[in-house]
């Protein structure tokens, strides 16, 4: 669990030092596999794969919760979520998204309030955070506020899917030397597993729609870098096993129907617009410890400039923890 929250951490930054400029109409200014617009790109592509990791997780579960905690000790994240009693959806998102909370009733959770709503009718759960602290982890500083709010689909487990609405939600993280990375999320993410629980053999629905913010600022409180992605697509996902549905499969978004991603740099108001789609899918499995939880398949995102020329941008699973990004066929560093 400790190494998915430190790659999810680490690719947030990487994508916050990474991004550049591009022209006001959002056409490639000779883009490259180094160009900073295109390893931001798929920093945040990675970042969006770790959410959808998140959704599919299926050990997620108050028993592995306090078996994480005993294996990761008294300051992990599944011990911080036991001792608030949020979720283990939510858990499993936060730990995707690298966001770390304080056990309750420590030290470090002195500037920390973390409420969690229970309802039987939608949603069911309601978290809110304002929570301050140091991690003892890796001595950074967190601030997060704002709230998560859980629907179960049949209205009591998530037997039927689940939909996870972010409100609000903002993480700041500062550094020791003072410098920071901001992060803020708005909108939607939907499981659907209806369809199938009629017919085993059709696939579970992802929908996703929602708008992340980042914003990194350097020791002097300078912002290096304020951006927006508003990312919206449906997807789906196919199991390997019928027994044990949430293991393993094969997640598709069809070229026809492609998901967007609408990218805005908001200190200098350039934007771009890219569609993306799996070629022809990738393979998620739950065994694979490494973010993003995936190892087989190709996804693609694709930029289309005024004039027509096109330029992608493609991720290759290669295993589990071992993939490979290119743009145009060049291979594309990144630091995730």
């Amino acid at each position: 669990m400790k190494n998915i929250v430190k790659a999810a951490s680490v690719g947030l930054i990487g994508l916050l030092a990474a991004c550049g400029s591009l022209n006001s109409q959002g056409t490639p200014s000779s883009l490259t596999a180094n160009s900073p617009d295109v390893q931001a790109t798929a920093s945040a592509a990675l970042d969006d794969l770790n959410t959808t990791a998140a959704m599919l997780d299926s050990s997620v579960s108050g028993a592995s919760l306090r078996v994480g905690a005993s294996v990761q000790g008294v300051n992990s994240l599944e011990a911080a979520a036991l001792s608030w009693n949020i979720p283990p959806r939510i858990y499993a998102l936060l730990r995707d998204l690298g966001i770390w909370i304080p056990v309750r009733g420590t030290t470090a959770a002195a500037g920390c309030t973390i409420t969690v709503n229970t309802s039987s009718t939608a949603p069911q759960y309601t978290v809110n955070f304002n929570c301050t602290g140091t991690s003892p982890l890796d001595t950074r500083s967190y601030a997060t506020t704002g709230e998560i709010d859980l629907t179960y689909q049949n209205g009591s487990n998530e037997n039927a899917g689940f939909s996870a609405a972010f409100k609000g939600f903002d993480t700041l993280i500062t550094f020791s030397d003072k410098s920071s990375i901001e992060r803020k999320l708005d909108g939607t993410l939907a499981l659907d597993k209806s369809a199938w629980l009629a017919d085993s053999t059709k696939p579970w629905n992802i929908q996703k729609s929602y708008t992340d913010t980042r914003t990194r600022k350097d020791i002097s409180g300078t912002a290096l870098f304020s951006g927006q992605n508003v990312f919206s697509v449906s997807k789906t996902y196919q199991p390997d096993s019928q027994a044990t549905p949430g293991a393993a499969g094969l997640i598709g978004i069809a070229q026809s129907t492609p998901g967007s991603d609408a990218f805005t740099n908001l200190l200098n108001s350039k934007t771009r617009s890219l569609s993306f789609y799996t070629n022809p899918t990738i393979h998620y499995d739950s065994a694979c410890s490494a973010a993003p939880r995936f190892n087989a398949g190709e996804k693609d995102y694709v930029f289309t400039s005024s004039s027509g020329v096109q330029s992608t941008l493609a991720i290759k699973f290669n295993g589990c923890g071992s993939y490979t990004i290119t743009f145009n066929g060049g291979t594309v560093p990144t630091t995730n």
